[in-house]
């Protein structure tokens, strides 16, 4: 009974032990493939900074961070936005997202769009920059309706103060044409009302 005890309490340890190897080993290889991921991302960078320098484009920020409010069930939630690089040419400032690998860069994948996306309506830029650091290519990305907004809001506020003024254009108007303001003053002063 004694030899039955210790050889399941040894194997009872031999499984923790077990379990807790394979616990070390898949964090290791996690931390392993983030290290590598990081350092490919690193060198795309340095080789999109080139490749956008051959374009004509200055770096203006490189791992800018900015943030925005959602309104999450009414209730105004911030958002960090982490942007690879700012790009400037010709007096325009352009978010440029660096991607690296065979699947990543392709606008065929729902995460780059989202991504690219958000970049142009936290920003409000133009366009995105997407720049394959491995097949050295630059894709402008340009999302239909993200400037109409703006451009309409700015519109409806010019109809707006056009037609206020000609509201109160008409207002003046309909009183006696003939009169200036301090006449029709004065004359509001002189006149007497008769109740009957």
């Amino acid at each position: 009974m004694r030899i039955a005890g210790v050889l399941a309490l040894g194997l009872v340890l031999c499984c923790l032990l077990g379990a807790w190897l394979a616990v070390r080993m898949q964090r290791w290889r996690a931390s392993a493939r983030g290290r590598v991921a990081n350092a490919r991302g690193k060198r795309g960078e340095r080789s999109a900074e080139r490749i956008l320098a051959a374009h004509g484009y200055s770096i203006v920020a490189r791992q800018s961070r900015t943030s925005y409010g959602l309104v999450v069930d009414g209730a105004v939630q911030q958002v960090e936005l982490v942007m690879d690089l700012i790009v400037e040419r010709g007096g325009e400032q352009i978010i440029a997202e660096v991607k690296t690998g065979s699947s990543a860069p392709r606008l065929e994948r729902a995460e780059t769009r989202r991504q690219l996306l958000e970049y142009q309506l936290v920003t409000g830029s133009r366009c995105v920059l997407l720049v394959d650091a491995d097949a050295e290519t630059i894709t402008e990305v340009a999302f239909p309706g993200t400037h109409a907004p703006r451009a309409a809001a700015g519109a409806w506020r010019a109809v707006a103060i056009v037609a206020l003024l000609l509201l109160a254009a008409a207002w003046w108007t309909r009183r006696d044409p003939t009169r200036t303001g301090a006449q029709l003053h004065r004359g509001r002063a002189n006149a007497t009302h008769v109740v009957h």
